[in-house]
């Protein structure tokens, strides 16, 4: 038995708008560091403003599979909905 439900207009824009929450940031990679794990590692960006840290685990989509080198041009995606922790206070 095949079971319809309808579509309301609030949950597709919910769906599609989940993806403007992503900023991009686009810079060459600075450093790449092991983490505690075999896992993860950490990857360091300078951008105009200041340095910014992502962290590389076994969820993280890397387009082509192209390998991660220090100096390559890359473009690193991150939530903004999500909390960060910040460094400085305000």
């Amino acid at each position: 038995m095949l079971t319809a439900y309808p579509i309301d207009k609030d949950s597709l824009k919910a769906e599609f708008m989940a993806y403007s929450d992503y900023v991009p940031v686009t810079s060459l990679i600075l450093s790449l560091t092991n983490e505690n794990d075999c896992c993860s590692q950490m990857m360091a960006l300078q951008t105009e403003d200041s340095m910014i840290h992502f962290v590389i685990g076994p969820e993280t989509r890397v387009i082509d599979c192209r390998r991660l080198l220090l100096g390559l041009r890359v473009t690193a995606f991150y939530d903004r909905s999500l909390p960060a922790p910040l460094i400085y206070p305000p």
